[in-house]
């Protein structure tokens, strides 16, 4: 079997063998607007933790408090496993203790600004433990080692995050999956609602300028709406990239999405599911 993730086939090394350059969604398809007054700085230079897992913590952790939604936390169950395979750990209640901790706060029972250490703690430990099953490597001993500094960036980038869906509407569909019919190639999608499909992107860079991403968003759209599984996909209007770390906000119509683009998504579909080794049945 050979399944192949969206993330794989837009990365460098491997778009070229399906897509010319004159398919890719264009960065100027992206308008970008910072989404309310907030100017604050946040540099990564600032904080003490790696940049991929403070963005790691701001996924999860907008996740957990403002939607309280239920399997924001496979991953690092997962990570959790690999994780005490490695160090020989013994099922102490680590993981559990976090996810319970993580869980504890709500948005609208308890503000952005009087969330407690222990949370910002948790998120670090669930944090490491997804980047430990994504990159398939344990770096060290999973203990929290945030400061304060870095829990300032922290909620100011949950209260962007909670501004940033106030303005767009709230999530219907929250790790939404696409897949193809064969599945040779799949996906998970961050956000979805009924006019948005949403990327969720904490980077000091903008996400529209690098084209992995734009491609990205546009295989989730083609292969969801292909589906059919999710209703939203019939009323969806646009693009969002939203990154709380530069507080910006970058929106594309579909309309975007060329023909061009849409034969080579086509032609990649069918070369990877007949690669994949599954059947269609229907």
């Amino acid at each position: 079997m050979n399944q192949v993730p969206i993330t794989q086939l837009t990365s460098a090394k491997m778009r070229s063998k399906y897509f010319t350059v004159k398919a890719y969604p264009k960065l100027s398809d992206f308008k970008a607007r910072e989404l309310n007054d907030d100017h604050r700085e946040l540099p990564v230079e600032a904080e003490n933790l790696p940049a991929n897992l403070v963005g790691t913590m701001v996924d999860l952790l907008t996740r957990a408090y403002l939607f309280s939604y239920s399997d924001t936390f496979m991953t690092a169950t997962l990570g959790w496993e690999a994780y005490k395979l490695v160090y020989h750990a013994p099922d102490d209640g680590l993981l559990d203790n976090a996810i319970k901790k993580a869980f504890a706060y709500h948005a609208g029972q308890t503000a952005i600004d009087d969330l407690p250490r222990d949370f910002f703690e948790a998120g670090e430990i669930l944090a490491g433990l997804e980047n430990v099953y994504r990159s398939g490597r344990v770096f060290g001993e999973i203990q929290p080692r945030i400061d304060d500094e870095t829990i300032d960036h922290v909620k100011i980038m949950l209260e962007r995050a909670d501004e940033f869906f106030k303005q767009y509407g709230q999530p219907t569909q929250i790790n939404f999956h696409v897949q193809s019919p064969a599945l040779g190639l799949f996906g998970d999608g961050d956000y979805l609602n009924a006019e948005h499909l949403i990327d969720f992107k904490v980077s000091k860079h903008t996400p529209r300028g690098k084209i992995d991403s734009r491609l990205q968003v546009v295989l989730y759209y083609i292969l969801g709406k292909a589906s059919g599984r999710y209703p939203e996909f019939e009323t969806v209007k646009d693009f969002i990239f939203f990154n709380p770390r530069i507080n910006t906000v970058e929106t594309a119509s579909i309309d975007c999405i060329s023909d061009l683009l849409k034969e080579q998504v086509d032609a990649a579909v069918t070369k990877l599911d007949k690669e994949s080794g599954f059947q269609i049945h229907g």
